[in-house]
């Protein structure tokens, strides 16, 4: 374990350990918002070593100013409020532009109770909003050559509730209606 003065004082070793080797980023900030801890994948995302990204403020390292904004408002909630906070994030950088993140960021707590510092984790979450999109064109192409058949089709539920009607089924269920 590669320990230096900037690691968060309450952090284990043994949890630093762990960090280091997740391939998931992993980051711990102050109250004034500045990298105390980083991991490796944090490093290899941002294309910086170690020493570039700690007691650095998000806004203060080469990435979209607008997701380092947000992560940084992010984080101060977490330290205004007590309450972990998680949302998502496209990457907005040469490098991780066609990625997505989600982001969960969560309060730790000092022997008082006070928030101490706030770590976060970053999830690679790209693969499944690319399936996702791709889901939405196949459903949109489907749907394209369902209208475009000159019939009535009716997706019909166990319960019998209408679930789909292609183009012609909403135009002969209105005429009837």
């Amino acid at each position: 374990v590669m320990v230096t003065r900037h690691y968060a004082p309450l952090v284990d070793a043994s949890l630093l350990a762990l960090a280091d080797v997740s391939r998931d980023p992993i980051a711990v900030f102050d109250g004034a918002l500045r990298h105390l801890y980083c991991n490796e994948a944090v490093c290899r995302l941002m294309d910086l070593s170690r020493d570039q990204v700690l007691g650095k403020r998000l806004v203060d390292l080469p990435m979209s100013q607008s997701n380092a904004q947000a992560m940084e408002e992010a984080i101060s909630r977490v330290f205004e409020t007590g309450e972990a906070g998680n949302f998502e994030v496209r990457g907005g950088r040469e490098r991780s532009r066609h990625k997505w993140f989600d982001i969960s960021y969560h309060p730790q707590r000092d022997e008082r109770g006070r928030i101490a510092y706030v770590s976060g984790i970053s999830r690679d979450i790209s693969r499944v909003r690319i399936a996702e999109g791709e889901a939405r064109q196949t459903a949109t192409r489907l749907q394209l050559i369902l209208d475009s058949v000159g019939v009535g089709i009716l997706g019909i539920d166990r319960d019998l509730v209408i679930t789909f009607a292609n183009a012609m089924a909403e135009s002969r269920i209105r005429h009837i209606g």
